[in-house]
């Protein structure tokens, strides 16, 4: 190394470049690291401590109490549409039985009752000549949203319960 010049409050290092590109200053450096990391020296390491990671998992934690039933909730009341879907498409079919045969209790309309399509519900129907009266029960109250556990409909499209729909 050549030496140590002062401009203008600035101190530059003047340096000699060998054949491989490495400064003379870059390879004392390099050697006084190796030095330093010996075994017994008190270098300290790079990573995270205990406390940041405990601090990380905490803050995870907090974002899952909240955010999960949340989630848990919309799902419960997506499942509702799955009942309502499945009483408006039977609600078409006899519609159209009506419309076809002035008569909802006609055996071509037969066979309606079935699960929904995602299986939340289970539906029964009751019909008469000039009525009918749909009820969607969820197989698992405890998968559907509260209050909603039974969906009913008639052919006046009175729904019932009103927080449901």
């Amino acid at each position: 190394m050549q030496g140590i010049r002062k401009t203008r409050g600035s101190i530059y290092a003047q340096t000699r470049w060998d054949e491989h590109g490495f400064s003379e200053l870059d390879q004392k450096v390099s050697a006084a690291s190796t030095r330093a990391s010996s075994p017994g020296s008190m270098e300290r390491q790079g990573g995270f401590t205990l406390i940041e990671l405990l601090l990380c998992i905490a803050i995870i934690g907090l974002l899952a109490s909240v955010a999960y039933p949340m989630y848990t909730e919309h799902l419960r009341e997506t499942r509702v549409a799955d009942g309502r879907a499945l009483l408006m498409t039977t609600a078409s079919s006899l519609e159209r039985c009506y419309s076809r045969d002035q008569a909802y209790d006609i055996a071509a309309c037969d066979g309606l009752e079935r699960p929904s399509e995602s299986g939340f519900y289970q539906l029964s129907v009751e019909r008469h000549p000039g009525r009918y009266f749909l009820e969607a029960r969820a197989l698992d109250a405890q998968s559907v949203k509260e209050g909603c556990d039974s969906l009913t409909m008639d052919q006046t499209g009175e729904r019932a319960p009103d927080d449901c729909w």
